[in-house]
């Protein structure tokens, strides 16, 4: 599992991350952190960058890139990890896709931590330190609601004031952590994260989570959604990828229904993939070399004269011609990277549309309705209005009826 935690200074990334350290044994990466150490160790890499720190100079991107790329690349990183500090910029971003591509993975999850200001403030003015062992207590003691939102996060405070419960120890306030400065890193840490939390909003790998309890209860709150996240991952099947590697020697089909809501949203897939051919030659084709891996093709009437269902250990392949498909669909398909795999998809607009007609269909399962309104709200400020106007001009009535022509 490949995680990134955005977050505000005190907004807990730092406890988040070591506690899914703890649980999925994925190493914490803080760059910051990496830097530090190649300064420490006098690295050629550590050097350059001392000089930069001393002159109060920003690390530049390639800088950063370097070093990270670096730590990625070692043995304990082949089953996940999680990023803190970094990406920072649009650059970084895209150095870390580029070399993930490369290595046939992706970033899985996004956590974004949202906390009001007046409430980050609070904690963070509120925290004392140990100045023997570095213990951390805090004196805040917040209940109050915001934009109809409750925040609970009790004080953590020492047993005897200013004295540390666990070596006896001096408690004293960073200068890092008082008012005037805090409220100069909030500023600099929204100007700067701001792009790079949309770019992966609009990637649909973000999920904001408010923090709006103690950390055990944000903690809790954190690994209920990895555990679905890895639920989803573990959906995409044996079968399933053999479909993916198969389609991705192709070019005459798109995907559509729910692996593409899946492509787009990340919401949690069935064990099936449907696509639409480009021709009827095409369908029979793809039909006949899956018949020929193993594939059983199942009795099935349905809407289109051309499907074929086929079945292999529970996971299904709908493989259908439609004529009018084919216009209305293939010049504005989208090419996309899935799974590691590079595969043809209906676009925002046609799935959004798709999901709109089968809200309409009355035989839909409560499961899917669900599915289908998540799908439509995560789309919905994404897509590009002119182009649902002119598909809408041109879908016909079936479309209406079953989701799609």
């Amino acid at each position: 599992m490949i995680l990134i935690i955005f977050g505000p200074p005190g907004s807990g990334k730092g406890t988040l991350s070591s506690a899914i350290y703890e649980r999925y044994k994925i190493p914490h990466i803080e760059t910051g952190k990496i830097l530090r150490e190649e300064i420490k160790a006098k690295t050629k890499l550590g050097k350059e960058v001392e000089i930069l720190v001393n002159k109060g100079k920003l690390v530049s991107d390639e800088v950063v890139n370097e070093i990270t790329e670096k730590r990625l690349s070692k043995e304990d990183c082949n089953n996940g990890f999680i990023l803190d500090g970094f990406p920072r910029t649009i650059k970084q971003a895209e150095m870390l896709e580029n070399f993930l591509q490369d290595i046939n993975k992706k970033v899985d999850l996004v956590i974004n931590l949202i906390i009001p200001k007046k409430i980050l403030i609070e904690r963070i003015v509120g925290r004392r330190t140990c100045k023997k062992c570095g213990n951390i207590y805090n004196l805040a003691d917040i209940h109050e609601k915001i934009g109809g939102i409750e925040y609970k996060m009790p004080p953590l405070s020492p047993k005897k004031p200013d004295v540390c419960d666990k070596c006896g120890g001096e408690l004293y306030q960073r200068e890092d952590e008082k008012q005037d400065v805090i409220k100069k890193r909030l500023k600099e840490y929204e100007n700067q994260s701001k792009p790079v939390i949309k770019y992966y909003r609009d990637r649909f790998l973000l999920k904001d989570i408010y923090v709006t309890s103690e950390k055990d209860i944000m903690i809790k709150k954190v690994f209920d959604i990895l555990t679905e996240e890895i639920k989803t991952k573990d959906s995409i099947n044996q079968e399933i990828r053999e479909i993916l590697r198969y389609l991705e020697t192709r070019k005459d089909y798109i995907i559509w229904a729910g692996f593409a809501q899946y492509a787009y949203t990340g919401l949690k897939p069935s064990p099936d993939i449907d696509i639409y051919t480009k021709s009827l030659n095409s369908k029979e084709q793809i039909s006949a070399d899956f018949q020929c891996k193993g594939w059983k093709k199942i009795p099935y009437k349905g809407f289109y004269e051309h499907h074929d269902k086929l079945e292999k250990n529970g996971t299904t392949f709908d493989v259908i011609y439609s004529e009018p498909a084919t216009k209305l669909f293939f010049t504005d398909r989208t090419k996309l990277k899935i799974e590691g795999y590079s595969l043809y998809f209906i676009s925002l607009e046609v799935l959004f549309l798709t999901k709109l007609g089968q809200l309409t269909t009355a035989k839909r399962s409560s499961e899917k309705r669900e599915r289908d309104w998540k799908t439509v709200n995560t789309l919905r400020d994404k897509i590009n209005i002119e182009k649902i106007k002119k598909l809408m001009s041109k879908l016909p009535d079936s479309f209406w009826r079953v989701g799609l022509v």
